[in-house]
């Protein structure tokens, strides 16, 4: 089990770029956990989605030992 400080990490101290973070917010993604239990199907709908961000915040959660147990979620 993560700690729930990874969990409640916000975007913004993850490293990755102001573009990143500008659509992740947009998308209602401002912790990790918020990418944690996102409904996947749902938001690759949204209009901000990119297979870039989806690869950038896997990064991100791979960074934070939050890969395999957001694999698990799925």
């Amino acid at each position: 089990m993560q700690s729930q400080g990874n969990l409640n990490k916000n975007i913004r101290h993850t490293g990755i770029s102001q573009q990143y973070i500008d659509q992740s917010i947009k998308m209602g993604i401002e912790i990790l956990n918020d990418f944690m239990t996102a409904d996947i199907p749902l938001l690759k709908k949204h209009p901000e989605f990119s297979m870039l961000w989806y690869t950038e915040l896997l990064k991100v959660l791979r960074n934070e030992n939050l890969l395999k147990e957001f694999q698990k979620r799925l």
